[in-house]
């Protein structure tokens, strides 16, 4: 990578100075959800995580995402205990906008790192185009936008996605790619939507044989399921034995309030939501040509 400038490093640092003189800006309701869940992890017994309901911004992330704020609640009671308390709804102390900032810069070393690994692992031939395309993710003004201003943590899950596309590229890999994409789904279940392509990818490439897809690996088929099953019962496991899977699940999938609410990904949620709005309209203009017509 000699030669190429600016270098991931130098525009990370330039990138979090940025960042850091950001911290006062605006912030959307994201900001108090994510106050919310550190308080109701810190707070609350594990059993009580996904029933709270004091704030209306109740836990709806996967509980790998839970624990994340758990650990993260661990350094916060050393900051500002007031952000813990689950009562203190709308808490937005100097001291808690500084930890909730930070923790999403420090988050971020993880899409640093996914980056740097992602341009390692490319052939020389496309080294500066690698480098290009990782300049572009770790810059992106949508990701500055939606983490630190608006607040959320994308630039973290953006780092395990890009690092189990990495482990993908290497026979080797393959494996831990797939454990690697099971543990962002406990993280953030939005990714869902990927999951079609992973399975496809690595039952051929892993599970079956190079030349023929009925030379099935079983030993390679084993080892996968029982990776993801492990990673599924590190997250759920506390969960089914404590019979909660029904409310954890209705949650993470609200349909109750609404598609669009419960999914912002495009392609089939962004149809939904045209079509929605063209028969919302369609039926405002029908009852209004129908009051026209009664009243001429």
């Amino acid at each position: 990578m000699a030669g190429q400038y600016p270098t991931l490093l130098q525009s990370a640092v330039a990138a979090t100075s940025l960042k850091v003189l950001l911290w006062p800006a605006y912030r959307s309701t994201d900001f108090e959800v994510h106050r919310n869940w550190l308080a109701i992890t810190h707070s609350l017994p594990l059993k009580e995580w996904y029933y709270e309901k004091t704030s209306e911004w109740t836990l709806d992330y996967p509980p790998f995402f839970a624990y994340f704020e758990w650990l993260l609640s661990q350094a916060a009671q050393y900051v500002d205990r007031g952000m813990l308390e689950v009562s203190n709804l709308g808490y937005d102390s100097w001291q808690t906008v500084q930890f909730q900032r930070a923790t999403v810069i420090l988050s971020e070393l993880v899409l640093v790192f996914a980056l740097h690994q992602f341009i390692k692992s490319t052939p020389l031939g496309a080294k500066k185009q690698a480098h290009a395309s990782a300049l572009s993710i770790l810059l992106s003004p949508g990701l500055l936008i939606i983490d630190h201003i608006h607040f959320q943590y994308n630039g973290f899950l953006y780092g395990i996605l890009i690092l189990s596309i990495v482990q993908a590229r290497r026979p080797s890999g393959l494996l831990s790619s797939g454990i690697m994409f099971a543990t962002l789904l406990c993280l953030k279940h939005i990714y869902l939507y990927l999951a079609p392509a992973y399975f496809v990818y690595l039952l051929r490439a892993y599970c079956l044989g190079p030349r023929s897809i009925f030379n099935i690996k079983f030993a390679n088929c084993v080892k996968l399921g029982l990776g993801i099953v492990s990673v599924a019962v590190l997250a759920f496991g506390p969960f089914v034995y404590y019979e909660q899977m029904p409310q954890l699940l209705s949650r993470l999938f609200p349909f109750s309030r609404g598609l669009c609410h419960a999914y912002w990904a495009p392609n089939v949620w962004a149809m939904y939501s045209f079509t929605d709005r063209v028969l919302i309209y369609g039926e405002i203009a029908a009852d209004l040509l129908a009051w026209i017509s009664a009243e001429y």
